[in-house]
């Protein structure tokens, strides 16, 4: 599942993220991942320059995570390449990413972080 898809408007991007996971796993995946949708390639830079798409930030993506943990009958991951990208704070990257990555080994984002340097609570 692409957080947030072309077209859907950032105030709705996890919730339309949900969505689409709990249909998926209705129609039977057993396997699903949030993909940080990126720019670079030419269409998702056009969408952004139209105002049809906004790159994830972090919140957005342990968010989607965090809804995603509640919902059973299949394994959510969050795919993590060139996830740096969406971690701009240094100071914090690292508990964050470890975050991330406790979320899909386990399917719970563990606790929040905290960070001084850029008032992160997620």
């Amino acid at each position: 599942m692409l957080l947030p898809a072309p077209f859907v408007p950032v105030a709705r991007a996890v919730e339309s993220a949900l969505d689409a996971v709990r249909h998926a796993v209705d129609r039977g995946a057993r396997h699903v991942t949030l993909i940080p949708s990126r720019d670079g390639n030419g269409a998702m830079d056009e969408l952004r320059e139209q105002g049809l798409w906004t790159p994830p930030g972090l919140d957005m993506i342990e968010e989607a995570a965090e809804g995603c943990a509640g919902i059973s009958g299949a394994v959510v991951t969050v795919d993590l390449w060139d996830i740096d990208r969406c971690l701009p704070c240094r100071p914090c990257r690292p508990a964050h990413l470890a975050r991330l990555r406790r979320f899909n080994l386990t399917g719970s984002p563990g606790p929040p972080v905290r960070c001084g340097a850029c008032a992160s609570s997620s």
